[in-house]
């Protein structure tokens, strides 16, 4: 009997043991799941990324995040441009990443693109559009309200 209940526990453990090695992670890495289009995950990445001074793999990140509708990204995106964080500045691509931004409802994305029109980067200047910008800003986001004093 002692080598019945000792041979069934020896197969319950190698059968336990067995299934554990096949089985799949409880987990993914911050980078498996903005692969899987969890774009937060991407935004975060390249926040991370940013902090670490590399600003070419934030640039990555935020792009990816921004091409799934993360809109906050699509802003960071067009600051890295305007910046020249990750080579050539580019003000014209930071004008088209804000413009989607604001399209898409980032309030901050607005004021920037408003910045570009009071300012003519990339786009004619109009002291009107900049204005309309930024009240909308400012009203549907509280964000540069100053700009409207």
């Amino acid at each position: 009997m002692k080598k019945i209940i000792c041979f069934v526990s020896i197969l319950s453990l190698t059968f336990m043991l067995s299934s554990c090695a096949s089985a799949p992670k409880a987990w993914l890495t911050d980078e498996e799941l903005c692969e899987k289009k969890n774009y937060q995950k991407c935004h975060d990445l390249g926040m991370n990324s940013f902090n670490e001074k590399d600003f070419c793999k934030a640039a990555d990140f935020y792009e990816k995040a921004c091409n799934g509708g993360f809109m906050e990204s699509c802003t960071l995106l067009g600051d890295s441009h305007a910046n020249g964080d990750c080579g050539k500045q580019d003000n014209c691509k930071a004008v088209g990443f804000y413009e989607k931004a604001c399209n898409g409802g980032n309030m901050l994305g607005c004021s920037y693109l408003g910045d570009s029109y009071e300012n003519g980067w990339c786009v004619t200047k109009d002291l009107d559009r900049a204005m309309e910008l930024y009240k909308r800003a400012c009203e549907e986001g509280g964000v540069n309200c100053k700009k409207l004093r």
